[in-house]
């Protein structure tokens, strides 16, 4: 039986720059927030026909302004074009997975479902 475990993962920032210690400009974050249709933190289905990244790949998607993403799973994928990409589920500033659910015991001797009063 699996678990679903839900991550906060946020929804991204307003501001367009990032600062160092001292209040400077550092670089700066895309303008839009949506490229391709496709927002960092979307859950995207890609299938590669040929190449070195060849094969089908799901994940989170973390986007970039040239249409070529990352897609975030076990094995994190990079450069994945966004022809590739279909969306699965729009980011809700949320992530999720499943876990293997296992029993947790109190002590090694503990055999479920025999009460303490029965010993």
């Amino acid at each position: 039986q699996d678990i679903l475990c839900i991550q906060s993962k946020g929804r991204g920032a307003y501001q367009r720059t990032r600062v160092n210690k001292y209040g400077f400009p550092r670089g700066f974050l895309m303008r839009k927030k949506t490229i391709y249709g496709f927002q960092t933190g979307d859950l995207v289905k890609a299938t590669v026909p040929k190449g070195k990244k060849a094969g089908i790949h799901i994940g989170r998607v973390a986007v970039r302004a040239s249409g070529s993403f990352n897609i975030q799973n076990a094995t994190p994928v990079q450069g994945i074009a966004h022809t590739y990409c279909r969306l699965l589920q729009r980011a809700d500033g949320y992530s999720y997975f499943n876990i293997k659910h296992r029993s947790i015991a109190s002590s090694p001797w503990y055999q479920p479902g025999v009460s303490a009063m029965s010993i």
